[in-house]
């Protein structure tokens, strides 16, 4: 309980601490007379104020507080917080004007699940920066709709009371972190299994499964097992990302996960000694994790729309900031798909994120929920999902494995189409024709790892709106 332990504190205490304050206050002013500063508090009544679970809530809102700084472009210059028998304080020097911090004070204090607890005050050089400067009414009482000030001016209501709705929300809230963080795990969980059951998908053309890898000799499945469990932390990063941003300014969202594929690549490297199992992925992924996530504030298990709304807010222009410069590379300096680009126009995984991604919509998507009643075996149905997306998307490693040969890229389409015009795996031409297909990647040395890691997106939606 939040009341049930700690020291007793008078009101001499709470005025002394008052003054020391309003010092400390003063005097970090002086030191930045140009600056803002942001003075965070707790609302606790009554005589107990400071303790390891008050501790715990301070921290806790604070945190979320810090989190909303990320909407305005400033800096955070100094920081000092104080632990007290009469409370918890922070005190933030921020480069700005204080309008703003105003704005985002007001918006924490009014709009997150704690912010009701918090008294969140901005200082300069000329004064406090109040909600009625902003053009904000001013703050209502934690349990009815009168102003905060008169409330606490006529004592309208008792500190067991007040004391009995702090406490309430607090738990609710610990409530609803828990929730979280069971969601949270079926998120990242379903981003997991969404790389492993492609890994396990059997017989694939091209690509690294349990019975053969002849297109990646230098991998197998145990290597692909071991990548995927070494991204865990990373998409777990990707959530706590997606659902920590308020700003609809959703490129800032993809600026801020990139270093966290970054460092998610490294530890995928270590964890396969070198060989890149899961690159393309880790990107595509990751964006879907994210976007999730920012979703799921609304509701949880949000719809395929509602995720794939936020990814192309996320990833608008993409493809024009990240090729921009391509022609001041020379040809040394460019991967294959920036060749592709330059050559061909094509614009690979950035394309298709940009874009909401518009070949599983339309192709994978559709196809599992077709099969979704029928009696095919799962392996069956992510098998032919996959060739499904290979006919219907510019993979920019087959067109890479064959040296741009657009002879064989039209051989690799016409055979798969083949394959399901004569019955796919139902019929006995049509399993001769996709034994014929595998063949022909063999001896070609294809690969189809961009449609791969579309099927690894397809089967993560699947989970999310549980088709399967």
């Amino acid at each position: 309980m939040l009341f049930s332990s700690g020291q007793s504190q008078t009101i001499n205490d709470v005025l002394r601490d008052k003054d020391q304050r309003v010092a400390f206050q003063r005097q970090l002013l002086q030191l930045y007379p140009k600056f803002s500063l942001v003075v965070i508090k707790l609302n606790i009544p009554g005589e107990i104020k400071y303790n390891s679970e008050i501790n715990k809530l301070f921290t806790v809102g604070y945190k979320a507080f810090r989190s909303n700084l990320s909407k305005i472009n400033s800096t955070v210059y100094d920081e000092y917080i104080w632990r007290r028998p009469v409370g918890v304080t922070a005190f933030l020097v921020i480069e700005n004007s204080g309008y703003d911090l105003k704005q985002i004070a007001v918006d924490f204090e009014e709009n997150y699940s704690l912010g009701r607890l918090f008294d969140v005050d901005v200082l300069t050089q000329k004064g406090s920066i109040s909600r009625k400067d902003i053009d904000l009414p001013v703050r209502q009482c934690l349990l009815c709709n009168r102003p905060a000030k008169e409330c606490a001016r006529s004592r309208h209501h008792s500190v067991a009371e007040l004391q009995k709705i702090i406490e309430k929300k607090w738990l609710d809230f610990q409530e609803t972190k828990a929730d979280l963080h069971d969601y949270r795990e079926k998120i990242v969980n379903f981003a997991v299994k969404s790389l492993l059951y492609e890994v396990t998908v059997t017989p694939k053309p091209g690509l690294v499964d349990p019975s053969n890898h002849d297109s990646h000799p230098d991998m197998n499945a145990f290597m692909f097992i071991d990548s995927s469990l070494s991204l865990k932390n990373y998409f777990d990063a990707c959530f706590d990302a997606g659902w920590s941003f308020e700003s609809n300014a959703y490129q800032q969202l993809l600026t801020k996960i990139r270093p966290l594929g970054m460092a998610a690549e490294k530890k995928m490297f270590a964890a396969t000694s070198g060989v890149n199992t899961h690159k393309g992925a880790i990107f595509s992924l990751g964006i879907i994790v994210t976007a999730t996530a920012n979703a799921s504030k609304q509701r949880y298990f949000p719809t395929v729309d509602e995720v794939l709304t936020i990814v192309k807010a996320m990833c608008s222009q993409l493809v024009e900031k990240d090729f921009a410069k391509l022609t001041q590379k020379t040809a040394e300096n460019l991967t294959a798909g920036q060749k592709q680009y330059l050559k061909y126009g094509l614009t690979g995984i950035r394309g298709e994120v940009q874009a909401g991604f518009p070949t599983i919509i339309n192709w994978g998507l559709p196809y599992l929920k077709r099969t979704n009643s029928a009696a095919e075996e799962l392996n069956q149905r992510l098998l032919n999902t996959l060739l499904q997306l290979a006919m219907h998307t510019a993979d920019s490693n087959l067109i890479k494995r064959a040296h741009h040969n657009q002879k064989i890229i039209e051989t690799t389409r016409q055979q798969i189409s083949n394959y399901f015009s004569l019955g796919a795996q139902k019929t006995g031409k049509g399993r001769a024709a996709y034994r014929q297909t595998q063949e022909y990647f063999k001896q070609n040395n294809l690969s189809l790892g961009g449609t791969a890691d579309l099927l690894i997106i397809t089967i993560f939606l699947a989970f999310l709106t549980n088709i399967f």
